[in-house]
């Protein structure tokens, strides 16, 4: 969000505030609550974020309103806290959709879109009313959840309490995307699939002698014995027979021009 646009923003919100003058009997709490934002504003302005996250934080609690909800996540966004950043545009659509025009509505909605791209979304189901979630150790709200859980991806311990008794606690390995756990109302986790063992073949027995070894065909012929000694055997012969020939000799020229007669 750039600063020019969280300007605005902001400036909406303190302008919402004084329209509801009329609305509270104490206007104490409310006019400290506009002296923290704008406050808040000129340290955004200033991007002096932690300072301007102070004094909105201040300014919720003394005059709660939906809209502070805005310069929360605007400020909290700007500090690369994304996950809270989220829950906080969450908490202002809740009543912003039914009382804020809709361009507004629709810019809400597309920064918390952006934001919640590159967080692991965490829709609890659970059918124990007030049950206590909270996630890494920090309280995260109560069943039911008004929202999906923003978190960031990677490993994250959550728990699900009714008073002393833990219904769910596991540690969860979450990426970016839309993720959903239904816990039972008796604390029983979901029953999960039991790996089936493989059946390994038995060893193979060892060969006979003489045998090819496992894993190879039967070796070729010109590898066996049997085979060059019939080799040698027929050489033999040949040579016996051409050594009779030349003995007998022959008056023939061979073919050929060197050999005819003219």
């Amino acid at each position: 969000m750039t600063t020019s646009s969280a300007r605005g923003l902001c400036a909406l919100v303190v302008a919402a505030l004084l329209c509801a003058r009329g609305a509270s009997a104490d206007p104490a709490p409310r006019e400290q609550a506009l002296a923290l934002l704008r406050e808040g504003n000129q340290l955004f302005e200033a991007r002096r974020y932690e300072a301007a996250l102070a004094r909105f934080e201040r300014a919720r609690k003394l005059y709660p309103s939906y809209k502070i909800h805005y310069n929360l996540a605007a400020t909290h966004e700007a500090l690369a806290q994304l996950a809270l950043s989220a829950t906080h545009f969450e908490l202002y659509l809740l009543e912003a959709r039914e009382r804020e025009p809709a361009a507004a509505v629709t810019a809400a909605e597309g920064r918390l879109r952006a934001i919640a791209a590159k967080l692991a979304r965490l829709r609890l189901s659970c059918a124990v009313v007030d049950a206590e979630v909270r996630v890494d150790g920090a309280l995260a709200g109560r069943i039911p959840l008004p929202h999906p859980l923003y978190l960031p991806p990677g490993r994250h311990q959550l728990t699900v309490r009714k008073g002393a008794r833990t219904l769910y606690a596991r540690d969860l390995a979450l990426v970016a995307g839309e993720h959903r756990l239904t816990v039972l109302p008796d604390g029983e986790p979901r029953p999960e699939a039991t790996p089936t063992a493989l059946a390994l073949p038995p060893p193979p027995s060892a060969p006979p002698p003489g045998a090819p070894p496992v894993g190879e065909g039967p070796r070729p012929l010109y590898k066996r014995a049997w085979f060059w000694l019939a080799v040698t055997g027929v050489l033999v012969g040949v040579s016996a027979i051409v050594v009779a020939t030349q003995v007998g000799g022959s008056d023939r020229m061979p073919i050929g021009t060197a050999g005819t007669i003219r």
